[in-house]
C-alpha cells in the first residue's frame, strides 16, 4: 500500500536515528581509548560515562520505536532532538565546559531540527541550543574566573543555530512542496494505469494502431 511506502523525509528520520547510534558508540570509544589522557569528560568522568551510556540506550530504542512502531513520528522526532539537546549539554558539563569540537554536534543536531519538525518545534529545539552553550560557557567563565571573552564568541555559535534553523527550514519547506507535487503526480499516473487496465480488461474488441 503507497501509505506504507517511506517518503524522502520519514528516510531522513531513520538516516538521524542512524546517525546518533553512531555517534554514540563513537563518543564511548573516544573515551575508552583515551582513558590515560582524557580527550572527552575531563571535568567528571564518571558523569560523563553515565550519560553517554544512557544516551546509547536511548538512541537504540528510538530507532526501534521509529522503525517498529511508526506512530506519532513527529513526537518521536521532537523527543529524540531533546534528548540530544540534554545529553550533549551533560556531556560539555562533564567536559569542563563548551569546547568547539563537541559545540560543533548541536549544527547537526539543529539542521536535523529545522529538517524533521514543524517550524515552532525546530526553533524551540535551536533556541534550545543557543541558549545552553552561553549559559554553560557564562558559568564556567564566572566559577573559573576566567576572561568573558569567550562568552562572545560562543554567543556567535550560538546565533548561527538559529540561523541555520531558519535556513533549514525554508530549504525544507521548498523541498516539501516539491515532495507533494511528486506525490500528486504519481498517484493520478497509477488512477490513469487502473483505468486503462479496466478498459483493456472489459474490450471484447480493439484497434491496434502502429
Amino acid at each position: 500500500p503507497s501509505s506504507l511506502i517511506a517518503t524522502p523525509f520519514q528516510r531522513i528520520n531513520f538516516i538521524y536515528a542512524g546517525y546518533r547510534i553512531g555517534l554514540s558508540f563513537f563518543l564511548i570509544g573516544l573515551f575508552l581509548l583515551t582513558a590515560k589522557n582524557p580527550a572527552v569528560g575531563i571535568n567528571d568522568p564518571s558523569l560523563y560515562m553515565q550519560t553517554v551510556t544512557t544516551y546509547c540506550l536511548g538512541t537504540v530504542i528510538a530507532y526501534l520505536l521509529l522503525r517498529y512502531w511508526p506512530f506519532y513520528q513527529d513526537v518521536q522526532i521532537f523527543a529524540m532532538l531533546a534528548l540530544d539537546v540534554v545529553a550533549l549539554t551533560l556531556m560539555l558539563y562533564a567536559n569542563g565546559g563548551p569546547s568547539l569540537q563537541l559545540s560543533m554536534l548541536y549544527l547537526v543536531m539543529v539542521m536535523a531540527a529545522s529538517i524533521l519538525l514543524p517550524q515552532g518545534r525546530a526553533m524551540a529545539i535551536a533556541l534550545l541550543a543557543a541558549i545552553t552553550v552561553i549559559y554553560q560557557q557564562f558559568y564556567f567563565s564566572l566559577i573559573r574566573d576566567n576572561d568573558l571573552q569567550m562568552v562572545s564568541s560562543v554567543s556567535l555559535l550560538a546565533v548561527s543555530f538559529v540561523a541555520i534553523s531558519i535556513l533549514g527550514q525554508l530549504v525544507t519547506r521548498r523541498l516539501r512542496v516539491v515532495e507533494q507535487e511528486v506525490f500528486s503526480q504519481t498517484k493520478q499516473a497509477q488512477q490513469l494505469q487502473v483505468i486503462n487496465q479496466h478498459i483493456v480488461e472489459r474490450m471484447h474488441t480493439g484497434v491496434v494502431v502502429f
